[in-house]
C-alpha cells in the first residue's frame, strides 16, 4: 500500500487509505529442527518463530524433539525453544531479556528447508 509492505506492519484503515496491491507467491520455504534439553537429549516443548519481532509461527516439538514449520516467506527469523506455550511473554521486551533466551537466527530461502537446533528454556513459574 503506497510502497509499504503490510506483511511487516499494521494495516491502517481509514477513509482515503488508497488501493492495496496484493502479491501472491508460491516461493515459501520451511524450517525444521530439534529441541533439546540442557543435556542435549531430545525434549518436547514449543518452537516460537519470530520475524521482525512479530510472531510468525508456533509449533510443538514432538517427544523426540523434532518440529517443522512450512510455508514461511523467505527471510530472516529468530527461533526460540520453550517448555510451555501459555507462559511465554514473547511480546514483552523486559520478559524476553530476563527469561526468553537469545534464540537462534535462521534464514529461510525460497523453496528450501532450513535446519535449526534449539536448547529448550524452562520458563519460570511465578
Amino acid at each position: 500500500m503506497g510502497g509499504r509492505d503490510l506483511a511487516h506492519e499494521a494495516l491502517p484503515v481509514a477513509s482515503g487509505t488508497g488501493p492495496i496491491d496484493v502479491a501472491i507467491a508460491d516461493d515459501g520455504g520451511a524450517m525444521q529442527g530439534r529441541l533439546e534439553d540442557a543435556n542435549g537429549d531430545p525434549a518436547a516443548g514449543w518452537a516460537f518463530v519470530l520475524r521482525d519481532g512479530r510472531l510468525a509461527a508456533t509449533v510443538p516439538a514432538a517427544p523426540d524433539g523434532n518440529f517443522k514449520v512450512s510455508s514461511l516467506p523467505p527471510g530472516d527469523y529468530r527461533v526460540f525453544g520453550w517448555d510451555e506455550i501459555d507462559l511465554a511473554e514473547w511480546a514483552d521486551s523486559d520478559w524476553m531479556r530476563r527469561y526468553g533466551g537469545s534464540g537462534v537466527g535462521v534464514t529461510v530461502s525460497a523453496g528450501q528447508t532450513a535446519d535449526v537446533k534449539l536448547v529448550r528454556v524452562t520458563i519460570p513459574r511465578d
